[in-house]
């Protein structure tokens, strides 16, 4: 992937099995928001084939978007409108029948725990609750697979928790999420594999079973910090200041 002169990362080549949870892991300003919007459709690929659930995103964007859902950076919301009516209108766009709306509504209202402003105007609220609302979106009736950038910034431990077992839930079903943190709990917790982008290249999918029962992984003396620099290094990857 490149724009103009620069090239972001080249030879990133791999495969996803449907029904894992999958962490993108790699340094600030390496391509992982790049990435996912290039696996949505939003960014076209200069080289390369790519296929998301069999779907090309140029070429079947119509399809794909049907099946797919969607959380990138500084994601829309009707102001005017407030957390219910942003969700029934979104989700319209998916579904015919209203009560299969409002009832996929009210799951993602409680899901990421935002009954108490689901009557406020989407304009009113904080960036935490924002980026619920985001993530809410995002999952839409029909998502057969869920790309996510950081989708666990901005929330608090208790919506954090609910977020996981949703996305276990969503896994169980047969459905597959890819989603970029930092955050090496976040990653050990949930995700299956991890899919690492450093030095320009897809390094490798890295069994998280691997990390987890690694030295520096073990849970009665977590270094965090370290199991995240190694995991990129392992990749080519250097830290950026």
């Amino acid at each position: 992937m490149a724009f103009g002169a620069r090239v972001l990362f080249e030879g990133a080549t791999f495969a996803l099995r449907t029904g894992r949870v999958v962490g993108l892991v790699g340094t600030n300003g390496v391509g992982k928001s790049t990435l996912l919007r290039v696996l949505a459709g939003l960014l076209p690929a200069t080289r390369g084939h790519v296929s998301v659930l069999g779907l090309d995103p140029r070429q079947d964007g119509t399809a794909l978007r049907a099946k797919l859902g969607v959380l990138v950076e500084r994601p829309g919301h009707y102001d005017e409108l407030t957390v219910r009516e942003n969700l029934a209108f979104f989700y319209s766009l998916y579904a015919d029948a209203s009560d299969a709306i409002a009832q996929a509504v009210e799951r993602m209202i409680g899901c990421l725990d935002l009954m108490d402003v689901a009557d406020e105007p989407a304009g009113t609220l904080s960036a935490g609750y924002r980026q619920r609302l985001a993530l809410a979106r995002a999952w839409h009736p029909q998502a057969e697979c869920l790309l996510l950038d950081e989708p666990f910034d901005g929330l608090d431990p208790a919506v954090r928790v609910s977020l996981k077992e949703a996305l276990r839930n969503f896994r169980a079903s047969g459905a597959t999420v890819l989603f970029s943190s930092h955050d090496v709990w976040q990653i050990l917790d949930l995700c299956d594999e991890v899919l690492v982008l450093a030095a320009g290249t897809l390094g490798h999918v890295t069994s998280v079973h691997e990390l987890r029962t690694g030295a520096r992984a073990n849970r009665d003396d977590p270094d965090l910090g370290a199991v995240y620099v190694d995991l990129l290094h392992s990749a080519g990857a250097r830290p950026r200041a």
